[in-house]
């Protein structure tokens, strides 16, 4: 008897083991506090 091919065929994402998801969620955090940083400067310059 010879084995049975898996019928599930790997994603890109799964067979680096979701290094892309975790390169977009790093760059998504890092975008996210640039974006408060930029809003906290815009409120301070506005409130002198």
């Amino acid at each position: 008897m010879e084995p049975k091919e898996p019928n599930h065929t790997m994603t890109a994402t799964e067979a680096r083991s979701g290094q892309k998801t975790g390169m977009v969620r790093r760059v998504l955090g890092i975008s996210l506090v640039l974006v408060v940083v930029g809003f906290l400067v815009a409120w301070f310059a506005t409130r002198i």
